[in-house]
């Protein structure tokens, strides 16, 4: 349904391993920008990888990253919506490269808190 399953495996590895370390850049490499996100209960959009980091701790808060960490693979939720990790806090989808979607690149799409929204990707 969503191409490719390696590259969602990947790309969910790759944040948990960035996640556990702290590692903003890794973090922010891995999302689709750009993103809305809430810091301080305010919708903000972040424009791009450097405006990502310099906010991560206020994006990527306890409960985000609480969510990232403790998913095991095998649990997460599939839909035609993307790859949900905790009860939503974050969805993973692909962005095609092309209008048929042959190519496309596994992404962070999705980051909130769950209180703030529900339980799908908003579109940005």
């Amino acid at each position: 349904m969503l191409g490719d399953a390696a590259s969602y495996r990947q790309l969910f590895d790759t944040l948990q391993d960035a996640v556990r370390k702290g590692d903003r850049t890794a973090v922010a490499s891995l999302v689709r920008f750009p993103i809305n996100v809430r810091i301080d209960g305010r919708r903000r959009m972040i424009a791009d990888p450097a405006g990502f980091a310099a906010n991560y701790e206020r994006i990527v808060t306890p409960e985000i990253a609480a969510a990232i960490t403790s998913q095991r693979w095998e649990d997460v939720h599939v839909s035609q919506r993307g790859i949900m990790l905790g009860r939503g806090e974050v969805w993973l989808n692909g962005i095609c490269h092309d209008t048929m979607c042959r190519t496309f690149d596994a992404r962070v799409v999705t980051i909130q808190s769950v209180g703030d929204a529900p339980t799908h990707p908003t579109p940005d």
